[in-house]
């Protein structure tokens, strides 16, 4: 079993009394422990270099095949596995003696994400130098499926290219229908085509946060031809997740979506509050811990060394030189989904609900007088987003999140919440945010003030 410098969680000396957070920490803790052990390892937080995992067990095509028609169920549609997989089927032992002839030990590494920490980023690095990590052994399903089905439509190759496609096939069948997430079960076949030839599988999909038992049996049972398996589950701080949260709900909002404009703060926190605990990475890790011995947790707020991006590629990623030289020196690195403001458009939809200022009917009125509005604040008034009147979560709502916060860290990362990155940080930047991240303008005064009164007339008159 890999050996860490941190244990997941304390030995209890932290345990809470009573009220909310400390009934839902007592379960999480419940809920952590794995087979009566106390502290549970797995997690690397300095991120030094990974021991090999226990060795897996081994089984040959036919048996990997076995196990993924039991989980039919999970696996895309159950028939048009079978049918697929039996074309191979009388390769039984290609797995076995392609691992026989090849000297190094075969990796697997499966990015589950979560939600929300920068995995649209990773898999655009992936893509960008797919061929430092061919140099280094690794082949991505979905890479082998894009040479295989060039110049078909762009639908299909969106398909057979979307690691995500891959993740689904682990799914239960309604989330993927839910998600409009199909299974592509040649990303399967091509997985197995990459174990056949003893390179290394590199999987990156925030689709896995959602996986459940049965799902997590049937990806052991998928990825047993590889010798070592990896999975990496990033971390965010609760309420920094709860904040992205709630802006990529609202980002993309249409006038005619009234409950994502006119939700007051309280209720959306509360409401997300509700629906994200599966995917955040306490419950994945809690959940995946039980069938991988080697789960690697990345701390994004951890920046004393790396970026998020190098940290995977560098130390996630077990000898992959070669695209980790490439990552830190290149320019060519994204960072995806950045997060926008929504205040600009939160006045501008405020203004438009009191008709003797402005009327806006579409939404592309919308886009247009709200960025003239942040011109407006920004150029004109020569002030900040910050510089707005805000209705703020109430104290005891901040003290809830900060608390549920605290006490994750606190839980995942021990030795670094003890550090100045970790307590002190991590109190500071909820300052900061609770002041403007987890607020909205005020939507009854703002407008009436007189620059924006004349601003939004003004505006009406043209």
């Amino acid at each position: 079993m890999l050996k860490t410098q941190e244990h997941y969680m304390s030995s209890g000396n932290n345990k809470k009394k009573g009220g909310i957070i400390g009934k839902s920490f007592q379960q999480m803790r419940r809920r952590l422990t794995v087979d009566g052990d106390e502290g549970i390892d797995g997690i690397s937080v300095s991120m030094a270099p990974l021991q090999p995992n226990k060795p897996v067990r081994r089984r040959h095509a036919g048996k990997v095949i076995a196990a993924l028609t039991v989980f039919g169920s999970v696996l895309a549609s159950g028939l048009v596995l079978v049918s697929t997989f039996s074309s191979i089927s009388d390769k039984s032992d290609i797995i076995t003696q392609s691992r026989q002839d090849f000297h190094e030990r075969s990796r697997a590494v499966i990015h589950m994400g979560v939600h929300k920490t920068g995995t649209s980023s990773i898999q655009k690095t992936t893509e960008t130098f797919k061929e430092e990590l061919r140099e280094d052994g690794y082949e991505m399903p979905w890479a082998v499926n894009m040479n295989r089905w060039e110049g078909e439509s762009s639908q299909t190759m969106h398909l057979f290219g979307n690691q995500a496609n891959f993740a689904s096939c682990f799914l239960p069948q309604h989330l993927r229908n839910t998600k409009g997430i199909p299974c592509v079960s040649d990303l399967l076949l091509s997985g197995i085509e990459i174990a056949n030839q003893g390179k290394n599988l590199p999987v990156s999909a925030e689709t896995f946060d959602n996986i459940d038992p049965e799902g997590l049996r049937a990806l052991y049972a998928y990825l047993s031809p590889w010798d070592d398996v990896v999975i990496v589950i990033y971390y965010r701080r609760y309420y920094d997740y709860t904040i992205s949260f709630y802006n990529q709900w609202v980002k993309e909002r249409k006038l005619a979506d009234t409950t994502k404009w006119t939700a007051s703060i309280v209720d959306a926190i509360i409401g997300i509050d509700k629906v994200i605990p599966l995917g955040y990475t306490t419950e994945v890790f809690s959940r995946v811990r039980k069938y991988f011995d080697n789960v690697v947790t990345i701390n994004m707020h951890d920046d004393s060394h790396r970026d998020n991006i190098e940290k995977f590629f560098c130390e996630a990623v077990p000898d992959a030189k070669r695209t980790c030289d490439v990552v830190v020196h290149s320019e060519e690195v994204i960072h995806t989904n950045t997060g926008r403001d929504l205040i600009y458009k939160d006045l501008t939809y405020a203004a438009s609900k009191n008709r003797l200022l402005i009327s806006i009917t579409t939404d592309d009125e919308m886009e247009m007088v709200s960025n003239a509005v942040q011109k407006y604040q920004e150029k004109t008034l020569n002030l900040t987003k910050y510089d707005f009147d805000m209705n703020c979560l109430p104290p005891e709502t901040q003290e809830w999140m900060l608390n549920k916060s605290l006490e994750i860290e606190r839980l995942l990362f021990p030795g670094l919440f003890n550090s100045p990155k970790g307590e002190a940080d991590l109190r500071a930047d909820f300052e900061i945010k609770s002041k403007y991240s987890l607020c909205k303008i005020d939507a009854n005064t703002t407008p009436q003030k007189r620059e924006w009164k004349k601003f939004f007339q003004k505006w009406a008159e043209n």
